[in-house]
C-alpha cells in the first residue's frame, strides 16, 4: 500500500454537518463549498459503498474512478482503488450498536481501540483531500452523529461540528414526497418512526459532542436559507476564518459551479444560479393526522430548537 503524505503538513479542518437526512445539508455543503481554500466531497461516510465498490458518478459528472480529481486522491492516499480491502472498511464504520460504547467512561481510549484500522484509514483519506485539492477545510455532509465521533479521533484533522436542524415536519414531508417521486433510495418507514429516529439523531448528537473539544455549532435550516450570508460568516468565524472570501451569495440565490461531491442528495450536481428559498411545503400538504403525529412525539425537542411558534 503507497503511503507517501508528508506528515509535517498543517493539519485540515473538517466542518462536519451533522444532522438527519432531507435536513438541507446538501444545499449547505454546495453554498460552504464556495468559500475560498474549501473541498466540499459531501458525504465521505459513504465513499468505500458509493465509489470504491460502485463506482457512482461523481458531482463533475464522470464516474468517480473517471474523475481526475478521485483518482488522485486515491493514488496519494492509498495507491489506488483496487488497493483497498473496501468490504472491510464499510464492515468497520461505526453504527447503532457501538453508541454505548461511545457514552462509557474512558470512551474515547476504546473507540480508538476498537476502530484503529478504520482512523488509520480515514487519516490517510482526508488528508489526501487536502494535499491533492489544495484546500485547508473540508466540508464533510456524512450526518451521522457515530462517525463524527470517530472522526474527531482522527490526528490530522481538526473538526468543527456544524448541528444541522430542521423543523421534523418538514424533513418527514420530504421524505414523503421523495418515495412518492421514487428518487434515490428512501426507506418505507411510518412517520411515527421517522419523528422518533429525527429525535434520536439529534440527542445522541448533543450526547457525543458535549466533551467535544470544540462544542458544535447549532444551526436550523430555515435560518440559513432566510440569511444566508449571516449564517456563512458565522460559521467562518466558528471555524477561526473568519478572512476567506464569501461566495457569490445573496439573500435570494448563489451562483454554485461544478463540484466533485460523491454523495448527497439529488441536487448535489446542480450548478449555475440556484434560487434559495425555504422549503415549507408540509405547511399546507402533510396531512393532518401525519401532522399532529410528529408533532407530539417530537414536541420537547420542537420547544428546544424553537419550532413551537
Amino acid at each position: 500500500m503507497v503511503y507517501r503524505m508528508n506528515s509535517d503538513k498543517p493539519r485540515v479542518k473538517v466542518i462536519y454537518i451533522a444532522g438527519t437526512a432531507r435536513s438541507g445539508s446538501t444545499i449547505l455543503t454546495r453554498t460552504l463549498g464556495e468559500l475560498d481554500n474549501t473541498f466540499a466531497p459531501g458525504e465521505l461516510r459513504l465513499i468505500w459503498e458509493r465509489s470504491f465498490q460502485r463506482n457512482d458518478p461523481c458531482g463533475c459528472g464522470e464516474a468517480i474512478h473517471d474523475c481526475k480529481t478521485w483518482r488522485q486522491i486515491v493514488e496519494e492516499a492509498f495507491g489506488g482503488f483496487s488497493s483497498v480491502n473496501v468490504q472491510a472498511m464499510i464492515n468497520h464504520q461505526p453504527r447503532l450498536r457501538h453508541l454505548p460504547l461511545m457514552l462509557l467512561p474512558g470512551h474515547e481510549r476504546l473507540v480508538r481501540k476498537v476502530f484503529s484500522r478504520y482512523i488509520d484509514t480515514l487519516d490517510r483519506l482526508y488528508r489526501s483531500i487536502g494535499e491533492v485539492t489544495g484546500c485547508g477545510v473540508i466540508i464533510d455532509s456524512s450526518k451521522s452523529p457515530l462517525y463524527g465521533f470517530v472522526l474527531r479521533l482522527v490526528p490530522s484533522i481538526d473538526t468543527y461540528v456544524v448541528h444541522l436542524i430542521r423543523d421534523p415536519r418538514g424533513v418527514q414531508y420530504s421524505r414523503i414526497r421523495r418515495r412518492a417521486r421514487n428518487v434515490g433510495r428512501v426507506r418505507k418507514t411510518s412517520v411515527t418512526w421517522g419523528a422518533l429516529m429525527w429525535n434520536l439523531r439529534n440527542v445522541s448528537q448533543e450526547v457525543l459532542t458535549q466533551k467535544a473539544t470544540t462544542p458544535p455549532l447549532r444551526l436550523r435550516y430555515e435560518d440559513l436559507i432566510e440569511d444566508p450570508i449571516r449564517t456563512v460568516e458565522a460559521i467562518k468565524t466558528f471555524i477561526g476564518e473568519p478572512n476567506i472570501g464569501l461566495p457569490k451569495i445573496s439573500d435570494e440565490e448563489i451562483l454554485l459551479k461544478p463540484n466533485h461531491s460523491i454523495a448527497g442528495s439529488e441536487t448535489r450536481s446542480d450548478s449555475g444560479v440556484v434560487r434559495l428559498r425555504v422549503d415549507a411545503a408540509w405547511r399546507t400538504e402533510l396531512a393532518h393526522w401525519p401532522r399532529v403525529i410528529i408533532t407530539l412525539v417530537t414536541f420537547p425537542f420542537l420547544r428546544r430548537y424553537g419550532y413551537t411558534r
